[in-house]
């Protein structure tokens, strides 16, 4: 498959490499993301900021806020410490959040339909949450629930695995990905919002059907 080349506003011609070849001899493998992906993990995000005395996010996820915005009532700024502490504490509380409508019976329909697909849930969280993680994804009833990472990066996994599709929020992770050979599609979120459209290979849907029907185009096409 050859490169693709988009016009960029201002800057000419820019030409993205091919989308990879299947990562498996016996089939593709797939990046799951959680928050934002998932589950709508925001509520306990805002409930955890305001039990460590910050304001409560003004967005659905919150890293769309710069830190130097997050005060507390002494007009005092969070800390990188304290803002780890917050992600750490939310997603510690995971059990109580629920799936996404369609996220779970999208991926079984997936593994039913695609059973040579490898399908990874990676999260960037700290790696003691990962038994939670684990956890919410098997009580859930979400499918290759052996196949689960947390890490503070998901990064150097996709770096060395190189997946085939990314299902990610965020926007930096899509575009790496898609510079790695892989499709990235997105559950649609404030945030991402202005990248529909904008680059070859990279979706931003508005439900998980959508999402499965992206990801079924992109296994069919390799």
């Amino acid at each position: 498959m050859s490169a693709v080349s988009t016009k960029n506003r201002g800057t000419g011609t820019a030409t993205w490499p091919p989308l990879a070849p299947k990562r498996y001899e016996d089939g593709a493998l797939v990046m799951v993301d959680a928050d934002g992906i998932l589950c709508p993990s925001h509520a306990a995000f805002e409930e955890e900021a305001v039990r460590l005395g910050f304001d409560k996010p003004p967005y659905n996820y919150p890293m769309g806020r710069d830190l130097v915005h997050w005060f507390n009532d002494a007009d005092v700024g969070c800390t990188l410490d304290e803002l780890l502490d917050l992600f750490k504490a939310a997603h510690e509380r995971y059990m109580d959040i629920e799936p996404y409508e369609g996220a779970v019976h999208v991926l079984n329909g997936l593994q039913e339909d695609y059973p040579d697909l490898h399908v990874w849930y990676v999260s960037s969280r700290n790696e003691s949450t990962e038994p939670t993680f684990r956890q919410w994804i098997a009580e859930n009833g979400f499918p290759w629930p052996e196949n689960v990472v947390a890490m503070l990066s998901k990064e150097p996994w996709i770096e060395e695995n190189r997946p085939n599709v990314v299902i990610d929020d965020r926007v930096r992770t899509l575009v790496n990905a898609r510079l790695d050979g892989a499709v990235g599609i997105a559950l649609r979120q404030h945030h991402n919002v202005n990248l529909m459209r904008e680059l070859p290979d990279i979706h931003i849907e508005p439900d998980w059907d959508s999402i499965g029907a992206r990801v079924r185009e992109a296994l069919d096409n390799l």
